[in-house]
């Protein structure tokens, strides 16, 4: 009796030609059936002043550049200097004048609050299940924060939306998927009451008027 030969199997790779694939192209094709990156939201903090001893001062962050993205939510983390410096923040505002407001949105302290009020972690989320999402994009509010500079005369410190004991402050869709988002931090600088310069130039105009007076006491 013939026997027949046994039925050799074919892998998965040896029926696409995958088999004879170099490294560089099993690279390529790694990259090429990887996630798509979505659209990147791009905030620059920049330089901020806030004006000396005043309870209720107010800095504005909005979206500088990319593109419109479609989100359900946003991590807002802010710290001043290393989160133990600076004027506490009293108050930290996500959905008035921002996108947010369009929709019935809620915010809340994301987690515990670091002692001292020198950062904040907060969220917001638009409401449904799934969440409804909005637009964000270049010009778009991202949040309004309060400080209270009484008792500061003057002072920089950094201030971070990036690099925060909470991490970054980070959007996300409704699948809770984080939204590229590129932030590149900035400054924090309470600029000296308009009082403190006179009194700063009187004394100077003091101090060259003495002398002024005594150069001439001296020629004469």
């Amino acid at each position: 009796m013939t026997m027949k030969g046994k039925k050799k199997s074919r892998s998965f790779s040896s029926i696409f030609g995958w088999a004879s694939l170099s490294s560089p192209s099993w690279a390529l094709l790694l990259l090429w059936s990887g996630p798509v990156v979505q659209s990147q939201v791009v905030i620059d903090v920049g330089s901020q002043t806030l004006p000396a001893n005043t309870s209720s001062a107010t800095v504005t962050f909005t979206i500088n550049s990319g593109s419109s993205s479609s989100v359900s939510g946003l991590n807002f983390n802010i710290e001043v200097g290393d989160g133990t410096v600076g004027p506490p923040i009293t108050g930290i505002e996500l959905i008035t004048g921002t996108p947010f407001g369009t929709v019935a949105s809620s915010q809340q302290p994301n987690g515990a609050q670091p002692p001292g009020n020198h950062a904040a972690f907060w969220n917001v989320t638009t409401p449904g299940s799934p969440p409804a999402t909005i637009s964000v994009g270049p010009g778009n509010k991202v949040a309004t924060v309060t400080f209270n500079t009484t008792g500061f005369s003057s002072g920089s410190w950094g201030l971070h939306l990036n690099a925060t004991d909470n991490g970054p402050s980070t959007y996300f869709d409704s699948g809770g998927l984080e939204i590229l988002t590129q932030i590149t931090d900035g400054t924090l600088t309470i600029v000296p009451e308009p009082s403190t310069y006179a009194a700063v130039v009187g004394a100077g105009c003091l101090v060259f008027g003495m002398f002024l007076r005594r150069s001439r006491t001296t020629a004469s």
